[in-house]
C-alpha cells in the first residue's frame, strides 16, 4: 500500500497553537489531538493541501505559512503509513477559527505547557514543532 501524504498547520496565534481534537469516528487517530489538515488529493501539493484543509475544517484562509518539517510515520493500530508535512500558520484571514466540520470534535488554543500534557497527541513531534512555531511567531511580530 502506498504511503499516504499529509499536510497540516499548526496555527499560532498570541503564544499559544491550535489543535483539533479527532473525532471518535475518524479511522486515522480517533480521539487524538491533532494539527488541522488531511489528505492530498492528486495533484495537489503539501501547501495547497494546507490551505484548502483549514479552510474545510475551521473556515479561516491562509495567509502567511512557513514549512516546519516532514514527519515519517509507520502503519500502527492508530493508522496507515504517512508522510506528514507540517506548517506554521502564522496568519490568516476570516475571522476565528471555528470548528465547522465533523472532523474534529472541538479544537482548542494551548500553551507549549499545556502541549506538553495533552494527551494523546496524534504526533509526539507536535510538542517540538509547536515550539518552534511559537518562535516564528515572535520573529514576525518584530
Amino acid at each position: 500500500m502506498a504511503v499516504q501524504r499529509v499536510a497540516a498547520g499548526l496555527l499560532v496565534r498570541d503564544g499559544r497553537v491550535l489543535f483539533g481534537h479527532r473525532a471518535a469516528w475518524k479511522p486515522n487517530w480517533p480521539n487524538h489531538w491533532d494539527a488541522i489538515g488531511g489528505r492530498l488529493e492528486p495533484g495537489e501539493t503539501a501547501d495547497q493541501a494546507l490551505i484548502r484543509e483549514i479552510g474545510e475544517e475551521i473556515g479561516v484562509r491562509v495567509l502567511q505559512s512557513v514549512f516546519l518539517a516532514d514527519i515519517a510515520h509507520p502503519a500502527s493500530a492508530n493508522g496507515a503509513a504517512h508522510l506528514l508535512t507540517i506548517f506554521a500558520v502564522l496568519d490568516w484571514s476570516g475571522g476565528e477559527p471555528a470548528n465547522i466540520c465533523d472532523e474534529h470534535s472541538e479544537i482548542g488554543w494551548f500553551t507549549p505547557e499545556e502541549i506538553d500534557s495533552l494527551e494523546p497527541l496524534a504526533a509526539p513531534e507536535y510538542r517540538t514543532l509547536a515550539r518552534r512555531a511559537l518562535c516564528l511567531e515572535e520573529v514576525a511580530e518584530r
